[in-house]
């Protein structure tokens, strides 16, 4: 693993979102191929969401394969603030590798 070869020249920090996903998100948001390798089981986060404002004001969840027809995007600021809390707290940092969400966020 990255973390054995790196041991004597970078200290890795390991960072999920504080946006913890229940049974039912987990249901609407997660990617089939992820949830079928990995299981339902696991905790499953996400640093924003993307969402879809109805004529009406009421706000539509959107299932991942639809974010590109949202409007706004929720959680963002929360997620930033939680990063620039472990920015403050462990930082600063040379460089950061993330996947998905979290490469975005990086």
């Amino acid at each position: 693993p990255i973390q054995a070869r790196l041991r004597n020249i970078a200290t890795l920090v390991s960072v999920d979102s504080s946006i913890r996903l229940d049974q039912k998100q987990i249901s609407l948001w997660g990617d089939p191929g992820v949830l079928q390798m990995f299981g339902r089981d696991l905790p499953y986060y996400l640093w924003y969401k993307h969402v879809r404002r109805e004529k009406n004001g009421h706000i539509r969840h959107l299932p991942t394969k639809q974010w590109h027809q949202g409007t706004h995007i929720v959680g963002l600021e929360r997620s930033l603030q939680h990063l620039a809390q472990i920015y403050e707290r462990d930082g600063p940092f040379d460089g950061i590798i993330g996947f998905s969400q979290g490469a975005a966020m990086g």
